[in-house]
């Protein structure tokens, strides 16, 4: 299952591959030495450190087996992306189901119309390793 990442999370996880190097295997394996993160950014240090110490279990799949990063949208906006073609993530806020749709989608999820529009919450995808 893909782990979802807040904003924060990735741009910290970004930072730290872009100026050490560090690829996802580094940070599912253990290789990461927080010392030497806080050395480079503390505050990013700090955001990664508090994930893995949080969710290990979420930190090793998210750079194992993949991660998202979504935006949250608010729901007239979203409508509007929605219907001028673009693609945008939705969560049922009652079953926690997460698919990715767009107006032209052949079959859409189930339970998703356009009367149940409002049962969603609504995301930008802004990044993936998946």
């Amino acid at each position: 299952m893909t782990v979802v990442l807040s904003p924060e999370i990735h741009d910290a996880v970004e930072f730290f591959k872009k100026n050490l190097g560090y690829s996802d295997k580094h940070l599912y394996l253990g290789l990461v030495q927080f010392d030497v993160m806080k050395d480079k950014n503390a505050e990013f240090a700090e955001v990664i450190y508090n994930f893995y110490k949080e969710k290990p279990e979420d930190f090793i799949a998210a750079f194992k087996h993949g991660y998202v990063v979504d935006r949250p949208i608010e729901f007239n906006e979203a409508i509007v992306r929605f219907y001028n073609g673009e693609k945008l993530r939705v969560l049922h806020k009652n079953s926690g189901v997460r698919e990715i749709v767009w107006l032209d989608m052949k079959k859409y999820p189930f339970g998703f119309d356009m009367r149940t529009l409002d049962m969603w919450n609504w995301s930008e995808i802004t990044a993936n390793n998946e």
